[in-house]
């Protein structure tokens, strides 16, 4: 059996890798993700963090072919596997999805069907998928529920979604997504309305399942400490661009916004710091914002008239740490 690839080994080949990616809505001049570059290794966790609006799970859509109706793309490449995804027929690429390529949506509730129990929602994957039989789809489906935690998965095989808990909605959510053995995962905010000792349930819960299956995993949040221990190599957004990306978590945070994240975070109750939470003060850009600079320089206490004027680039000041900064230049 072939070992499973290394993520660390800069030998490695991208699983996932996007380029200069450029997301319009309708003719607008107005780009809620624009010049976007990330690149995700096989087993390798990453975290797409920022505030709403960000463009983080507009970002998750382009890579599932799941634009809402206006939305278009303007330029840029996804690549999976090699694949030029934005190249292939639109049945080819939907051969992908549900199957190499998993996707966990924010609210389990809506990703659900209502009318439809929650087995036979989960073994349609396994029938039109992967062409098994009705009665092996069933025993798959049994498996899987009995994998993700449901605490009697014959009976929740004939459940209607209704009757779930948040919780339980999500781990079922999470099966699909990965019956199939993807080799990528798009988590989409798993934990949304979650309380916090069943968000860190479903973390574990993801962490340990895409693990044993090898698969890269990208986690979009806005709940940075959720990320803690989970992922290292972590992608900061704001305004439809990338502003940092570091394989060192978020401990050490260099960009102003990022810094302003941090800080912003709810002090942990068990700590007992007596840290006061520090707001990052004003709000984030909107549509009809002209922004030539830095999309964060009027709400970025190192502002400098340079950075209202033209957009820094994303440079690379040491391994592991790209950050779209004037005030950057060197780390």
């Amino acid at each position: 059996m072939t070992p499973p690839l290394d993520p660390s080994s800069p030998s490695t080949p991208p699983l996932l890798e996007i380029a200069n990616l450029s997301v319009a809505f309708s003719q607008g001049r107005h780009l809620p993700i624009r010049d976007l570059s990330l690149a995700l290794k096989a087993g390798e966790v990453a975290g797409l963090v920022g505030e709403s609006g960000s463009g983080k799970s507009l970002t998750a859509f382009s890579l599932m072919g799941l634009l809402p109706h206006g939305a278009k793309i303007r330029g840029g490449k996804i690549s999976f596997e090699g694949l030029n995804l934005l190249a292939l027929d639109p049945q080819k690429r939907r051969s992908l999805c549900g199957s190499a390529m998993g996707m966990i949506f924010q609210e389990p509730l809506s990703a659900l069907n209502p009318v439809i129990t929650i087995g036979e929602q989960v073994a349609e994957i396994f029938r039109y998928k992967a062409g098994k039989t009705r009665q092996e789809a069933k025993e798959l489906s049994l498996s899987l529920l009995s994998q993700v935690g449901l605490p009697n998965p014959k009976a929740a095989f004939k459940s209607y979604p209704h009757r779930f808990s948040g919780g339980m909605r999500q781990r079922v959510v999470i099966a699909m997504a990965l019956a199939l053995n993807p080799a990528l995962v798009v988590a989409d905010e798993p934990t949304t309305a979650l309380d916090p000792t069943i968000a860190l349930q479903i973390i574990n819960l993801l962490r340990d399942l895409t693990a044993a299956r090898n698969s890269g995993v990208l986690f979009i949040t806005h709940n940075l400490r959720i990320l803690e221990g989970f992922a290292r190599k972590v992608f900061v957004m704001y305004a439809g661009l990338i502003l940092e990306e570091t394989e060192r978590g978020l401990k050490s945070p260099v960009h102003p916004y990022t810094q302003g994240l941090v800080r912003a975070l709810p002090p942990n109750p068990s700590e007992r710091s007596g840290r006061a939470l520090i707001p990052i003060p004003g709000g984030a850009p909107g549509p009809s914002d002209d922004l030539p600079g830095c999309p964060f320089a009027p709400r970025c206490p190192e502002r400098e008239e340079r950075c209202a004027l033209s957009l820094p680039p994303l440079k690379t000041l040491r391994e592991g740490l790209k950050v779209r900064c004037f005030r950057r230049e060197t780390c």
